[in-house]
């Protein structure tokens, strides 16, 4: 069972002047919650995906059963009172009402003085932190089996009618998080169960608009080279600038140098279809290494 963890953190990696005041962690626990509350909250889940074209937003449901259940109301909190229209709101109603808004944020409040919340409204974050950890090499090392089943859920969740997915959850699907959240949910394992599942709608709204050609720049450099995983450019930090430096001029290239570089094309490609000026440029300076040039051609997408 996941549990919210507040104000925790720690290590060499991580450091911190407000002794993590604010900081907010999901955990998963095989071993936490009773039977009843792991029941609970498999049917939140399932009540979010059935209505989550009518109310797409998280809405926090397994934080406010955590929060709520560690802080329990006041007893003496007065019932709801539903005002119809046409009738008299009195002192007593609006101090009523007050004092149950009042109750339930306290509720709501992490031991640390902050409110937690969820911040999934932006939909291309997510495969960027995915992309980086497959191209390392390093998802199994990060990420748990329960990490990975949570992941896939929350791109499903937000999956559009239509098949697409949009810049974030409310809006209409765009190519750029399309093709990004289906290579995500491909890169973390899901394959295709059915002609209608999620993966399908997902391939079908892709070919049907255009292919992966018709994304924008982003996209284009983030597909690159997840198939070879080969790292285009390394550059270390000096304070907070990370400037570029052009590897060092060596010979001419050996036949294992060779094999190793890229066509122009190629190049074109990964930098998110880079004119042929600036592509000029890097070569001209060793900045990039091309076995094979093809200044004349122009590919599908730039046409």
């Amino acid at each position: 069972m996941w549990r919210l963890k507040f104000g925790e953190g720690g290590g060499p990696w991580m450091q911190t002047v407000s002794d993590f005041h604010g900081r907010q962690v999901w955990e998963f626990d095989p071993d936490a919650g009773t039977d009843e509350e792991r029941s609970k909250v498999e049917q939140l889940r399932r009540t979010f995906t059935e209505n989550r074209f009518r109310r797409r937003e998280s809405q926090d449901l397994l934080m406010r059963m955590q929060l709520t259940g560690n802080k329990h109301l006041h007893a003496d909190m007065p019932a709801a009172t539903k005002i119809e229209y046409g009738d008299e709101v009195t002192e007593e109603t609006l101090q009523e009402s007050l004092r149950r808004a009042l109750g339930w944020m306290s509720a709501l409040q992490a031991e640390d003085g902050h409110w937690p919340g969820d911040f999934s409204g932006i939909m291309y974050l997510l495969p960027f932190w995915i992309f980086a950890l497959h191209i390392t090499g390093s998802v199994d090392a990060v990420l748990s089996k329960e990490h990975i089943r949570e992941i896939c859920r929350h791109i499903y969740n937000h999956q559009n009618e239509d098949g697409g997915w949009g810049f974030n959850i409310l809006d209409e699907s765009a190519m750029f998080s399309k093709c990004l959240n289906y290579t995500t949910l491909r890169l973390l394992g899901e394959v295709q169960k059915d002609e209608n599942d999620g993966l399908a709608k997902g391939r079908a709204w892709i070919l049907s608009h255009g292919t992966a050609t018709a994304a924008p720049q982003w996209a284009k450099i983030l597909l690159s080279d997840l198939q070879t995983r080969s790292v285009i450019a390394r550059c270390n930090s000096i304070g907070d600038l990370y400037p570029f430096f052009p590897p060092a001029i060596t010979p001419a290239l050996t036949a294992e140098g060779a094999s190793a570089a890229a066509s122009t094309t190629l190049w074109h490609r990964r930098l998110g279809h880079i004119g042929p000026g600036a592509l000029s440029k890097l070569i001209s300076s060793n900045a990039i290494s091309c076995n094979k040039h093809h200044n004349d051609h122009i590919c599908h997408a730039c046409q």
